[in-house]
């Protein structure tokens, strides 16, 4: 992919006093007059809800292919970028699967890892319970219902002394051309999105998923056992350092200004 002299393009957007029509409703078209092929950025505010921090709203930066003012929860920036037609694919192959620019976000994601940085242990559980139901003339049936799944209570009814270490691992994403097509590829599992940002760029909102280690345990150590009983099978990402240095970035041509 070429991109000859790419600029951050800023264009003045008509105020809303004046347009309400036009800047109202989702689907609603900006008033573009930009005359090359071009893409916008696109914003989307998350309130994290830190009662220490009163300014906690984090920005997600997306390029989305398209002059609708509102696509879902994003609303359109007067920022672009020149594209040629080829990049329009290429954007649009990102914009179909929801995924964003991680360089561009990382304060997002290191928040995304700030809020699942915590390990937990869940109680599997599983017991029967009877109940009565009447039958077309009135007797009474006994009938069981039989209850199971995952808890955090370690005292709830029906533990069956298998316990899960719970801990959270990330991904990313990353567009792969051969032979003249386009495919998105997902990354392996990390502990620390900074470990795979260069080679996979990509995330999506989600970039996350649970893994666990399951170990069995007598009914009286139930209430007692901890994450220390699991001898710490899982690493964890360093959030003592928020600032993602320049190693760690590559972004894909069509991003760099």
């Amino acid at each position: 992919m070429n991109i000859n002299n790419i600029r951050i393009i800023k264009q003045n957007i008509i105020p809303l006093l004046f347009v309400p029509i036009i800047l109202s409703g989702c689907g609603k078209k900006s008033d573009c007059s930009l005359p090359n092929r071009h893409v916008h950025l696109y914003k989307k505010t998350i309130s994290v809800n830190d009662p220490n921090n009163p300014n906690d709203d984090i920005t997600i930066n997306r390029y989305i292919y398209g002059e609708n003012l509102s696509v879902f929860d994003y609303e359109q920036t007067p920022n672009a970028i020149n594209i040629n037609k080829d990049d329009e694919k290429y954007i649009n192959l990102i914009a179909e699967k929801e995924l964003f620019l991680g360089s561009d976000n990382w304060n997002y994601l290191y928040d995304v890892m700030k809020k699942n940085s915590k390990d937990h242990l869940e109680y599997y559980y599983e017991y029967e319970e009877e109940y009565y139901e009447e039958d077309k003339d009135g007797n009474p049936i006994k009938k069981t219902i039989r209850h199971n799944g995952w808890s955090t209570d370690p005292y709830h009814e029906g533990n069956t002394g298998e316990i899960a270490y719970v801990h959270t691992m990330y991904f990313g994403y990353a567009i792969e051309e051969k032979n003249g097509k386009r495919k998105v590829i997902k990354s392996g599992l990390c502990e620390d999105m900074r470990e795979i940002i260069k080679k996979y760029p990509y995330f999506s909102e989600n970039p996350t998923k649970i893994r666990t280690v399951t170990l069995y345990f007598p009914e009286y150590r139930i209430p007692d056992v901890t994450l220390e009983d699991f001898d710490n099978p899982f690493g964890h990402p360093d959030l003592e350092h928020k600032k993602l240095d320049k190693e760690y970035i590559k972004k894909p041509k069509i991003f760099i200004k």
